[in-house]
């Protein structure tokens, strides 16, 4: 069991209170966080990994973090810091490198610009990344002309030697989905993979229970969930399902998120408004879960990007298979469990046929599902970070 929730106190502790036990665990928090003398405020997810994170640890549970103006974002949390059960550390006031000095293990992200984190203590070091070298280049590569990409992959080739030794010398390495373990895993010492999503073990058995069946005579239903941004497809989306519209088909699409192509995406949906719904934003926990099930027969994520995106895995344990382009992320989940089915990257029309051919197949689409919901339920949110800590703890001998 992880300590008790801190007593009130000062969010930024002086380096003699921290720089004490030989058990602790330092997190490197990459996501800024809001920071006042009694509260802090962070996303929802970073807020429950890290609880978990300080739930399995056997000691204290220190988070350093960078700290960032006021955002009024509503997917952010409020928390009293004297609610806490680990200690946050504002990276300004003391640097990484003295918050490691006494600890039991540090995890921190596999961050080029930041290599000398591991020149101390390396064994005690775990990295955690998600995309390897050569999706990085492609994607540095995605919207440049010719002298862009040709700047963009040798700036990325001359950071290689770098990123595989920070790997080999430290303690250890998480890797974020199969990629990035096939890139670097073979490098560590002790390696691990896990999957990031927001799909806890309530969410999956609920979804499970419901397993709701598609009413009699509702059309077939394509959803997307995302940022409405180039990276994430969604405009490959819509052109597929107007051109089954166009010749016919009865299909209706959902559109979850928002973003900067919103207003473009509506534009183009206009003439068939009985058929395209604009969902926006839904709190994951609360209305997501819940609205996807009962919605959708066949998620299509047509990222360009190939990071490991946590919808597809989510929309894997509310039982929706996924369909999308074949980049490195979705093809090896696709390749070694089954959740859905890929076709080539940017290709719309086959986009549009592979739509067409599911939509009269439903046992496809359950046997995906079922693969989908058999993968979660043994790497849901909490499982994953049980197992990191576990690791951790490897690294740590602990």
């Amino acid at each position: 069991m992880g300590r008790d929730p801190r007593r009130a106190r000062d969010p930024v502790r002086d380096a003699e209170e921290v720089l004490m036990p030989r058990d602790r665990l330092v997190v490197v928090q990459l996501d800024a966080v809001q920071l006042d003398t009694s509260r802090v405020v962070l996303s929802t997810k970073s807020l429950h990994a890290l609880e978990l994170y300080a739930a399995h640890w056997p000691g204290e549970t220190v988070v350093a973090v960078e700290v960032k103006p006021r955002d009024p974002s509503p997917l952010l949390t409020s928390v009293r810091i004297a609610d806490l059960g680990f200690t946050i550390v504002d990276r300004a006031r003391m640097g990484v490198a003295q918050l490691r000095r006494d600890a039991a293990v540090t995890l921190a992200m596999h961050d080029v610009y930041d290599t000398g984190r591991s020149d101390l203590a390396p064994d005690r070091l775990v990295l955690y990344g998600e995309i390897p070298l050569a999706e990085r280049i492609r994607m540095a590569q995605i919207g440049s002309g010719r002298i862009g990409r040709l700047r963009a992959a040798a700036g990325w080739r001359r950071r290689r030697g770098a990123l595989r030794e920070m790997v080999a010398r430290t303690g250890g390495f998480q890797a974020n989905g199969y990629p990035a373990l096939e890139d670097y895993g073979t490098l560590s010492p002790s390696a691990m993979v896990y999957f990031d999503t927001r799909a806890s073990a309530q969410i999956v058995l609920d979804a499970a229970h419901e397993a709701p069946a598609r009413p009699s005579g509702r059309p077939f239903t394509v959803g997307f969930s995302g940022r409405h941004t180039a990276a994430k497809g969604p405009e490959h989306v819509l052109a597929a399902v107007l051109a089954l519209l166009e010749e016919g088909l009865d299909l209706r699409l959902v559109l979850y998120g928002s973003g900067e192509l919103t207003p473009v995406l509506q534009e183009r949906a206009s003439a068939w408004p009985e058929h395209i719904d604009f969902r926006g934003d839904l709190d994951f926990a609360t209305d997501w879960v819940h609205d996807v099930p009962r919605t959708v027969d066949l998620m299509v994520l047509p990222h360009v990007q190939g990071d490991p995106s946590g919808t597809y895995l989510e929309s894997a344990a509310v039982g929706v298979p996924v369909l999308g382009f074949d980049n490195v992320a979705l093809q090896s989940l696709v390749d070694r469990h089954g959740i859905g089915w890929t076709v080539p990257l940017g290709d719309t029309s086959a986009l549009a046929a592979r739509i067409r051919e599911l939509s009269t197949d439903p046992a496809a689409r359950s046997d995906a599902s079922q693969r989908g919901r058999d993968l979660m339920r043994e790497h849901h949110f909490e499982a994953e970070f049980a197992r990191r800590v576990r690791h951790l703890r490897d690294v740590a001998a602990l």
